[in-house]
């Protein structure tokens, strides 16, 4: 069975990196366009949500476990079965984009309230699960992203079988890193949280 060689296969992966900086811009300038009053209300929120974590200092509770699990393995499976979609499974990068705009918009309104060096210090509690789950949703779209273009450019029955089963494997590995980064959030976290303050 051929395989789709790295000439034929569009460098797709930069499209998912260029939607997901785009959405941090977004989400950073969504707070930073905010009224004083505004920004210190989504400040307060997000100070009192660390500050809780810090009281705690340990996992909270097997059901928050399982949440953050569910949350990460739902944008990862959106993701993945958008592949299958033709056109609407360009729609994928809408979901990097509102990734990465939470993340803008968390950053941007921590700074904001708490200055440089205390935001981005706030920022540590958030950072393992990003740096998991951010790339983790880049790695599924370029995948998806692929996939696609094998069944627009008509070369789905030459490549598409090796691909979907490609593209299955990366579904396994996502799963787990999805599930790493919820570890990270629930047990990682309230530590940081609590080193920092």
């Amino acid at each position: 069975m051929p395989r789709t060689s790295k000439s034929e296969r569009p460098h797709l992966g930069i499209i998912p990196i260029g939607c997901f900086v785009t959405g941090v811009i977004i989400g950073a300038a969504a707070i930073l366009s905010r009224g004083e009053i505004e920004q210190a209300s989504v400040g307060a929120e997000l100070a009192a949500h660390i500050m809780r974590l810090a009281a705690l200092g340990q996992p909270i509770s097997v059901q928050e476990v399982l949440q953050s699990i569910v949350g990460n393995m739902l944008f990862v499976v959106i993701i993945w079965v958008l592949a299958f979609a033709r056109f609407a499974g360009f729609t994928a990068l809408m979901v990097v984009v509102m990734q990465g705009a939470s993340y803008g918009f968390t950053t941007a309104a921590l700074v904001a309230n708490f200055g440089v060096q205390s935001g981005l210090a706030a920022t540590l509690v958030y950072l393992p699960q990003m740096l998991i789950l951010a790339p983790t949703l880049l790695y599924v779209c370029t995948s998806s992203l692929n996939y696609v273009s094998l069944t627009l450019n008509g070369r789905l029955q030459t490549y598409g079988e090796a691909h979907f089963r490609q593209h299955i494997k990366v579904l396994a590995i996502a799963a787990i890193l999805a599930v790493a980064a919820a570890m990270f959030d629930v047990l990682i976290s309230p530590l940081t949280a609590q080193y920092l303050f």
